[in-house]
This record gives structure tokens, C-alpha cells and sequence, in this order.
């Protein structure tokens, strides 16, 4: 599920206040559910709506990864740092699978990928 304007983008308060309880009825809804890829923005700190849904996430067992997008805006040696501030942020563990990715290159997507396809197998 996508939500356009989730995070960064611009949308009312009204709109925004809504979609608690939407993830929530979709999270719920949905038998087949394997995994949630919690997309944040690998140049900034994730958002309170972000730790918000890893909470939810964590609280009731729902395995997640978390794919840190526009890995093209930062230098390689500031990849590392960015996840390390996603990962603390996020209280998330040494375990838990942070992927950094780039459309624009097409880099981690071969991780990503192989990540779903475990997913699938099982």
C-alpha cells in the first residue's frame, strides 16, 4: 500500500489524521501479509508518523524492512551514518534490515530484491 503524501509531501491535517486507522483496518485485514517495506527518505531523520507505524509494526509481531530511499542524494561515506541515524531513531535493532536504495541508479535494488524472494520461498 502507498500512501501519496505520507511523510514529506503537503496534505491536510484532516487527510492526514485519517490513515492511522486505514493502515491499521489494511495491516489487520490482510491474511497474506508477509512483510511491511516502510520506505523513509535516507536524508532525513524518519518522521513521528514513521516511528508511529514501526511501533504498531513491533507491538504486534509484523515483520517489516525498512528501505531507505534516494540513496543517490547521499555520498557512500555518508550511507552508513544515515542508516545508523535511521536505525536509532527508529530503536530499531542490530537484526532488523535496513536497505539503502536509488531509483534513479538502481542501486540496492538487487538486495531488495533477494530480500522478496525470500519472502515468496516461504
Amino acid at each position: 500500500m502507498d500512501l501519496p503524501g505520507y511523510g514529506y509531501a503537503r496534505v491536510s491535517k484532516s487527510i492526514s489524521e485519517t490513515w492511522g486507522a486505514m493502515v491499521q483496518a489494511y495491516l489487520e485485514g490482510r491474511d497474506t501479509l508477509r512483510t511491511v517495506c516502510l520506505l523513509v527518505d535516507i536524508r532525513h531523520e524518519p518522521t513521528e508518523q514513521d516511528k508511529q507505524l514501526l511501533a504498531y509494526l513491533l507491538h504486534y509481531g509484523i515483520p517489516f524492512i525498512v528501505v531507505a530511499t534516494k540513496a543517490d542524494k547521499v555520498s557512500k561515506s555518508e550511507t552508513q551514518k544515515c542508516v545508523d541515524i535511521i536505525r536509532k531513531t527508529l530503536n530499531m535493532s542490530a537484526s532488523d534490515k535496513i536497505i539503502p536504495v536509488s531509483a534513479l541508479k538502481k542501486t540496492g535494488h538487487d538486495k531488495l530484491m533477494e530480500e522478496m524472494e525470500l519472502l515468496l520461498e516461504t
